[in-house]
Parts: structure tokens; C-alpha cells; sequence
């Protein structure tokens, strides 16, 4: 594994652990208001900034000392770097050729919709 792929890795996991603690957080904030019992045991400050942290870190770790997982994360990540993007002239182009094809069917349609309309008019009246 390259050194720069391990740390393009472990920056990912760093985030993904940042990700637990919000979510854990605003999931027992929400059990917290929803039901009495568990407000009370969130109402501690261990477990309000502790037991989301502690789900971070593990979550971490459980990460970052798998070797399957870091394996394939360094897949993904050897894989994601050959990836070629388009020129910013070609991305332009095709930017305007979509808002063009985009135009014109909905002009299209709207005039199918105005002459179903009338057709219908027609036979209803």
C-alpha cells in the first residue's frame, strides 16, 4: 500500500468517525426528547459527550485495524485515482448541449399538453 494512499485512508475514517459522533448525538438527542427515562440518563454529561465519542472511537478503530477494510478502501482509493475527467471545455459543452435538449423538450411537451388540452375541450364541449 502507498504511503499516500494510507493516508487518503485514514483521513476518510477520520471523517466516517466524524460521522458516528453526529449521528449518534443527534439520535439520542432525539430519543432523549422523545421518551423521559432515556432524558434522564442523556441529562449526564458522560453519557451527552461521552458515549458519542466513545462510538467515534470505536468506530475509528474498528476501521482502521481491519485489514479487509483497508484493503479495500486502498482498492477504492488505487481505482478512484485512475479515473480520467473531462477538460473544462468539453464539461462546458456538454453543460450546453444538455440545457439545449432540455429546452427543447420541454417545448415539445408543452405543446403536446396545449393540444391535448384543446382536444379534450373540443370533445368535452
Amino acid at each position: 500500500m502507498e504511503k499516500k494512499n494510507q493516508k487518503i485512508i485514514t483521513v476518510s475514517f477520520l471523517l466516517t468517525a466524524a460521522l458516528a459522533l453526529l449521528v449518534s448525538r443527534v439520535l439520542l438527542e432525539t430519543a432523549a426528547a422523545a421518551w423521559g427515562p432515556i432524558a434522564k440518563f442523556y441529562a449526564q454529561d458522560i453519557v451527552k459527550h461521552g458515549l458519542p465519542m466513545g462510538i467515534a472511537f470505536i468506530t475509528f478503530f474498528s476501521l482502521q485495524f481491519n485489514k479487509k477494510i483497508v484493503k479495500w478502501a486502498d482498492e477504492v482509493v488505487t481505482e478512484t485515482m485512475k479515473v480520467v475527467w473531462v477538460s473544462q471545455k468539453d464539461l462546458v459543452g456538454m453543460t450546453i448541449v444538455t440545457c439545449v435538449m432540455v429546452i427543447i423538450s420541454s417545448l415539445v411537451l408543452a405543446v403536446f399538453d396545449f393540444a391535448s388540452s384543446n382536444v379534450v375541450k373540443l370533445i368535452l364541449n
